[in-house]
């Protein structure tokens, strides 16, 4: 057995058991901020009553539909969807915009 490959096989594993916990936490790490700040953009940039109607969390995403009262619907509710994705493939600050 040649030299590289005692030491790719062991450096492949490790980079993909570090790919797979990254995510693994983009799914099951609190993201309560995260929330919070999709219900603010939902809201155009401000605090008003949203009620969360879905949620969807993948390693790459996490997308959010709020449904929000609205002063120009006449306060009728209009639902929004906000898709959250890290600056980064898997890694970063989560950048948030309306779908």
């Amino acid at each position: 057995m040649s030299d590289a490959k005692v030491l790719i096989r062991p450096l492949i594993t490790v980079v993909m058991l570090g790919i797979t916990a990254v995510g693994l936490y983009n799914v099951y790490s609190d993201n309560t901020e995260l929330q919070a700040r999709a219900a603010r953009l939902a809201c155009g940039g401000v605090d008003c009553p949203t009620e969360k109607t879905r949620l969807e969390r993948t390693p790459f995403s996490q997308t959010f539909e709020f449904h929000v009262a609205t002063k120009a619907t006449g306060g009728a509710g209009a639902t929004v969807a906000i898709v959250c994705r890290p600056a980064y493939l898997l890694v970063g600050d989560y950048d948030c915009r309306t779908q």
